[in-house]
């Protein structure tokens, strides 16, 4: 009897359904962690251009950036320049810390798709993860930002305004006047600085005030405006303290510089 038991036992097929729910939930999170990676980039696909220079201020916009600088220097001896940034730094922490985001994503997606993982195997998906997340971060920018902190944002920022203060030359101006508008979009940080001639007759409270109005343009997606808005706050303040001059000369030229980084 028990002979023929055994035989009996070792025919047939055998199954049970406790597994069917394991098989779900693998399915179910294996497209939940494509799902995920799908909505980073298509999100960043879709916010490219914010981070555009010449797509946020078109060419009209520059001109009268432009016009606003040469019409608020007509009534000062101060110097006007205003500089536009994509970005102020590299930010290749941003990058690193993507590739190892997605090295992760990547990592949990190959234990939930695939029942059989060898460590090698393992090895290979988080390699080709960290590869994607960095090099999507490169060209993406807006993946990037969200791997930058606030902190790394300003610091990046202030450390350009103050060479940009230098590279156009702001110091130089007879009477230390020298005024610099400064935005940098990846950053999302704007930032206006004067020299300490106009300085010492305005202090903190105006640049201050030219700021907010720089930043709240660029928070309504007016940036053109908010340009505008700063450098007639700006001009208004030099043409007070340092109006034009019987032997004033354009010391700089009237510009807004706009480039990568």
């Amino acid at each position: 009897m028990v002979n023929s038991l055994a035989s009996l036992a070792q025919t047939g097929a055998h199954g049970s359904w406790e597994t069917a729910p394991l098989e779900t939930w693998r399915v179910v999170g294996g497209a939940a962690v494509a799902l995920l990676v799908f909505f980073w980039i298509a999100r960043a696909l879709l916010g490219m251009q914010r981070y555009r220079a010449l797509a946020v201020i078109g060419e009209s916009e520059r001109e009268r950036v432009r016009s606003a600088v040469a019409a608020a220097e007509q009534h000062t001896s101060g110097e006007l320049v205003v500089v536009v940034l994509e970005r102020s730094d590299a930010h290749v922490l941003a990058r690193v810390l993507a590739g190892a985001c997605f090295a992760l994503l990547f990592g949990i997606g190959a234990v939930l798709v695939f029942e059989s993982t060898p460590p090698l195997f393992i090895l290979g998906v988080l390699a080709l993860g960290a590869a994607t997340g960095f090099a999507l971060a490169h060209f993406l920018p807006a993946l990037a930002r969200g791997f930058t902190s606030e902190a790394q944002a300003t610091r990046a920022a202030s450390e350009q305004a103050l060479v940009e203060f230098q590279t156009q030359q702001l110091h130089e101006t007879r009477e230390r006047t020298g005024v610099l508008v400064f935005v940098s979009l990846y950053e999302r940080r704007a930032i206006v600085l004067g020299d300490k001639g106009i300085h010492a007759e305005v202090g903190d409270a105006h640049w201050a005030r030219a700021r907010d109005l720089l930043l709240d343009g660029a928070a309504q997606g007016r940036l053109c405006n908010g340009l505008v808005a700063a450098v007639e706050e700006c001009g208004r303040v030099l043409a007070e303290h340092f109006p034009p001059r019987a032997d004033d000369t354009n010391e700089l030229p009237d510009r807004l510089v706009i480039r990568r980084e």
